[in-house]
C-alpha cells in the first residue's frame, strides 16, 4: 500500500500469529515536523484499519467453513476424495 505518494507500507502475516509492518519512504524521507508525523500516523492508522477489515473477513470465512463442515463429511481414500452430504 502506498500513502501520500511516498510512504510504502508492506504487511507480512507470519504463521506464528504475528504481523510485521514495514514502512519505506526512500524517495522522500519523513521529516520530523508536524505535517510529516501526521501523515505517518495516518498511514499507520489506515494500515491498522486495513488489517482489522482483513481479520473480520477471515473470521467470517472461518464461520462459514465451520457451518458447512457440519453439513458434509469428507471421506479420504488412497485414490480419491468423496464428499457425502447429510440430509
Amino acid at each position: 500500500m502506498t500513502f501520500f505518494n511516498y510512504i510504502d507500507v508492506t504487511i507480512t502475516i507470519h504463521h506464528i500469529d504475528t504481523v510485521s509492518v514495514a514502512i519505506a519512504c526512500s524517495s522522500r524521507p519523513i521529516v520530523i515536523d508536524a505535517n510529516d508525523i501526521l501523515q505517518l500516523f495516518e498511514a499507520l492508522t489506515r494500515t491498522e484499519t486495513h488489517l482489522s477489515n482483513k481479520k473480520i473477513a477471515i473470521a467470517e470465512v472461518m464461520i462459514i467453513a465451520l457451518q458447512l463442515s457440519s453439513y458434509l463429511v469428507i471421506e479420504s481414500g488412497l485414490d480419491s476424495q468423496n464428499v457425502v452430504f447429510w440430509s
